[in-house]
């Protein structure tokens, strides 16, 4: 992999963590990949502020959300339970990926983020929103990485929460 300072590598997990060339993020990326350097933090505030009123009117907002459909202007909707839907955006290119939800019945944001791979980002997702509302969870992985994952995930769930109490 070519060294471009301050560049995190990406990784993709089989058996053993394999570097992933992502490139240098010259132009060539569709889109807006790459452009944007962020936190999940960074991510969760942006979101909380676009639902709160802080970025642009309700009014503005309610115009960008899916009404009927999944996709609105720049929004997916999701379904936590048949009862609550949370609207956001997901993100990647070949080995990062990352996603931003909120739940405006319950004021929650989850903001992921990871240049690692080894359990689909959706299944983690999954998992959290699980945690969230009190439901069962669980995922399947190989022995080996599970304690890493583990961790991981309570470091996730840990920052979900610290951004509810805000």
């Amino acid at each position: 992999l070519n060294h471009i300072e301050n560049k995190a590598n990406s990784y993709r997990y089989d058996q053993t963590w394999t570097a992933v060339n992502e490139g240098g993020f010259s132009g060539l990326i569709p889109a807006g990949a790459g452009g944007i350097v962020s936190t999940t933090q960074d991510m969760s505030l942006f979101i909380q502020a676009l639902f709160d009123g802080s970025l642009i009117s309700p009014k503005s907002l309610d115009q960008m959300l899916p009404k009927d459909e999944w996709y609105g202007l720049g929004f997916m909707k999701t379904e936590i339970d048949e009862n609550q839907v949370a609207y956001g955006h997901t993100g990647g290119y070949i080995a990062s990926e990352s996603s931003l939800f909120y739940s405006p019945s319950d004021r929650l944001s989850i903001a992921y983020a990871t240049n690692g791979i080894v359990i689909r980002k959706e299944e983690i997702l999954d998992n959290v929103l699980k945690i969230c509302h009190d439901q069962p969870f669980g995922i399947s992985i190989d022995r080996k990485i599970q304690v890493t994952i583990i961790i991981a995930i309570a470091i996730l769930i840990f920052l979900v929460l610290r951004m509810i109490n805000r």
